[in-house]
């Protein structure tokens, strides 16, 4: 069975019935059945609650809850995994992992989070994801193709599943037959967690997978993301090896 993290005490400030115990990376039951378990939060807990796992934070489930506090980042922080508290971790990890990446810019707050995602902007503007819809329609197409003969499919193994991992692979400018080696990264990436150190051990194995293709990008640019990437600079700074690992986390 697994262990939930310890649970601190309740702060002072924290009304009594605004405390409800959930574990959001070792909850037993979230990793048995997601849905039943958030089901089941939305109906027994307050739309904003105080957890005492994983050091006490709070928990908004509530629409309108999520909808003020994405909007107040004076508040509330997107910062998951502070680069000060993975530090703190690393003792607890292998000497030789180097750097930890992380999603970046989704984990930052304003003005950090502008800053970063510059660099995103023209990949991801609508002239250029409409620019690639006959080559992500291609894909599909090819997809559908091998099944259409069957008169049937599992739609999610057969087109669900390696539509996203191949348009992602084409935007990288990586080859389609690592596929199936990045199909089975998603189902890692994706799986429960046992730990919470487990997050940051899934996020250096993605970064590890492009790392070979990252750093030839740098030597000789292509037509693809990862060379548009390299390219950016950051408030006229160049662009690093442990930032293009923190987009490729993203990304990925």
């Amino acid at each position: 069975m697994t262990a939930l993290s310890p649970a601190v005490p309740k702060p002072d400030h924290v009304p009594d019935a605004a405390v409800y115990d959930f574990d959001m990376y070792l909850d037993p039951a979230l990793l048995t059945d997601p849905h039943e378990r958030v089901r089941e939060i939305l109906r027994d807990a307050p739309p904003v609650f105080w957890t005492p796992r994983n050091r006490g934070h709070w928990v908004a489930m509530g629409h309108a809850e999520n909808y003020q506090l994405s909007r107040d980042p004076e508040t509330f922080t997107s910062e998951v995994y502070p680069r000060a508290m993975l530090e703190m971790v690393r003792p607890m990890l292998p000497p030789d992992i180097g750097h930890i990446p992380l999603a970046t810019p989704i984990n930052l707050d304003p003005p950090e989070h502008t800053k970063y995602r510059a660099p995103l902007q023209a990949a991801f503007s609508p002239k250029a994801m409409l620019a690639r819809r006959e080559e992500i329609r291609a894909l599909a197409d090819q997809l559908i193709e091998r099944v259409a003969d069957q008169g049937h499919c599992d739609f999610i193994a057969d087109i669900a599943e390696p539509l996203p991992v191949q348009v992602f692979l084409k935007m990288m400018g990586l080859p389609l037959e690592r596929s199936a080696e990045f199909r089975e990264l998603v189902h890692e990436f994706l799986a429960p967690m046992t730990s919470p150190l487990d997050a940051i051990f899934r996020m250096r194995k993605v970064a590890d997978a492009m790392k070979g293709e990252i750093e030839a990008r740098r030597a000789a640019p292509q037509d693809d993301l990862i060379s548009l990437l390299w390219k950016a600079e950051i408030e006229g700074e160049p662009m690093t090896l442990e930032l293009m690992e923190d987009y490729a986390v993203l990304l990925f």
